[in-house]
């Protein structure tokens, strides 16, 4: 994956819906000329379950992070890290159980953010 994204450097939305990713390596974006370009990331509709806590900090103009329909079950403290003008948020059609204020600490601008069709028992402030 790693060499397909340095090839896809200068885009500035990345669609990936249906695929079969269990784990996204920690280092996915950040080589080449994508982290300082891309502002959509779409990884829909697959088996995600895993995010290493600072997969996405490197994408900094990241404005849209849609995650919706994998299998994510929990967050990391600090997972969206350094994504301070992200606006949307889809993590919806999860198995998230929790989400808290740790979670999504870095998020400063997010206007929008989408949580449904999740196992959430528990969100905290």
């Amino acid at each position: 994956m790693d060499v397909l994204l340095q090839v896809l450097g200068n885009i500035t939305t990345l669609q990936i819906d249906g695929h079969k990713f269990r784990v996204l390596p920690a280092d996915a974006f950040s080589s080449g000329l994508l982290p300082s370009r891309l502002e959509r990331l779409h990884l829909t509709n697959g088996l995600l379950d895993d995010l290493p806590a600072d997969a996405f900090q490197v994408l900094r103009k990241l404005k849209i992070l849609d995650l919706h329909g994998n299998q994510l079950k929990e967050l990391r403290r600090n997972q969206f890290k350094g994504l301070r003008d992200t606006e949307v948020l889809d993590l919806s059609h999860n198995n998230l159980t929790k989400v808290d204020s740790s979670h999504l600490a870095d998020l400063n601008k997010m206007s929008w953010c989408n949580l449904s069709h999740n196992a959430i028992g528990e969100l905290t402030r």
